[in-house]
């Protein structure tokens, strides 16, 4: 199905499916209105991508690649819900991506998102790995949003650019490592919750409502110094997890909110180690640091 024509679909309650479209000439904008099944059997490139009619996405053959790089067309998947057990990648240019819940019946397979236009979250992701190191604004836009990757133990990495927006985020890997560039440099997301037996890496500050890493069994300081600032709503910060390591500096600003540390620096020093907090904060490990400030 090639040219390069709008398409739009309705079918009511009907079925709708489709192998590729616009693999030889990128069609213009595909528009899939329906609240049955809509069934895709290969990749999609079409100057926009408009599946917010779709109520029931199924991914069924192969993996999907859905391309409106070429014209930084929009891609809206928040029609309902969109689950089968094959990869997701999604190519938007400086085209804004939206979704909705991904994965909730079905998990699907890796989920990789290209976009530097606004990555829009509405609901959880249950895939077997989430890459978002190609989407340079991630936008936590509707509830407490959960990536769960744990039942494949894989990947989830958030180091595109900035992750943003009031919402709590809760991080579910397994062994999976987890990968952090700033989140909530721009609007402070709500608590964040990181669950993983793999290796948890900082690259920038994290500024929430509150930070659980209890679940976090391998924490690395990996590039500049961090901070850790909850101090907005006074919330918890919790280092508990497991060992807290790499040779960079690490600020944690609480507010009024306790601060909870395990061992710190044990395989590798950090850096500075700089405490602000009124609340009660507990050491229950051994601090190994190039200083530590706990005035």
């Amino acid at each position: 199905v090639d040219g390069g024509q709008d398409l739009t679909i309705i079918a009511g309650s009907g079925a709708v499916s489709l192998a590729g479209v616009g693999q030889n000439t990128a069609i213009g904008a595909l528009d899939v209105d329906s609240t049955g099944t809509t069934t895709l059997n290969g990749d999609i490139d079409a100057s926009s991508v408009a599946l917010d009619g779709a109520a029931d996405v199924d991914l069924a053959t192969g993996a999907i690649t859905l391309d409106t790089s070429a014209a930084n067309g929009t891609v809206d998947l928040t029609g309902g819900a969109v689950d089968g057990a094959q990869d997701l990648t999604i190519s938007a240019g400086s085209g804004a991506v939206s979704l909705a819940g991904v994965g909730q019946n079905t998990a699907i397979g890796a989920l990789n998102i290209d976009a530097t236009g606004t990555t829009t979250l509405n609901g959880d992701i249950d895939a077997s790995s989430i890459a978002l190191d190609g989407a340079t604004d991630v936008d936590l836009a509707t509830g407490a949003i959960t990536f769960d990757t744990s039942a494949a133990n894989g990947s989830i990495d958030l180091t595109g650019g900035a992750v943003d927006g009031a919402q709590d985020l809760t991080i579910t890997s397994g062994s999976g490592a987890v990968s952090l560039d700033g989140v909530g440099q721009n609007t402070a997301i709500g608590g964040l919750d990181v669950d993983t037996t793999g290796a948890l890496t900082f690259n920038d500050a994290v500024t929430a409502g509150s930070i659980a890493l209890d679940g976090a069994a391998d924490v690395d300081l990996a590039t500049g110094a961090i901070t850790l600032d909850t101090s907005a709503a006074n919330g918890l910060v919790d280092l508990t997890g497991g060992a807290v390591d790499g040779g960079q500096d690490l600020t944690i600003s609480a507010g009024s909110g306790a601060v909870n540390l395990s061992a710190m620096g044990a395989s590798t020093a950090i850096g500075a180690l700089n405490i602000d907090a009124t609340g009660t904060t507990t050491v229950n490990g051994n601090i190994v640091a190039g200083s530590i400030a706990l005035d």
